[in-house]
């Protein structure tokens, strides 16, 4: 991994950290529901992994780690998306963004799994219309697909 190699996934991995800290922050920031769904995939990812793991004091900087580890997780699967993309067109910052929301879908993805053998449906549409969202950005933003605007 060269230096430019290491750099770039740094900096991925920091704007989809920085990303998913938002994501977290809507679930208290915003009274709207439907923008607290990320936050609340978040937390509940977190509390299967961290909850387990600590006193309550140490919530924050568990949180921060989980947060950092996801955003680490993001940008080296974007590093492997980039493979199947012959040419670099897109911006960087757009990889970590990337990242960060095939993160959050490949979680949403994995809840709505857990989900489907409770009697709980509305969580299960809820979770997986959540997962295909993210991902569909996600393959947006690192450049797997583009949408064009103009009629031909």
């Amino acid at each position: 991994m060269g230096s430019t190699d290491r750099g770039s996934f740094v900096r991925d991995t920091i704007v989809a950290t920085v990303l998913l800290a938002c994501l977290y922050g809507l679930a208290y920031g915003i009274q709207f529901r439907l923008l607290q769904i990320p936050g609340y995939i978040l937390i509940v990812g977190f509390g299967t992994v961290g909850g387990a793991v600590g006193p309550e004091v140490l919530f924050p900087l568990l949180l921060g780690i989980y947060l950092v580890f996801l955003g680490a997780v993001g940008a080296a699967a974007v590093r492997v998306v980039r493979r199947w993309i012959p040419e670099d067109r897109v911006a960087g910052w757009r990889r970590g963004v990337a990242g960060s929301l095939g993160v959050m879908g490949g979680l949403s993805a994995v809840l709505a799994v857990g989900a489907l053998f409770s009697t709980q449906i509305d969580a299960v549409v809820t979770t997986g219309a959540v997962a295909l969202i993210f991902l569909g950005l996600a393959g947006w933003f690192a450049g797997l697909f583009s949408v064009s605007t103009a009629g031909n």
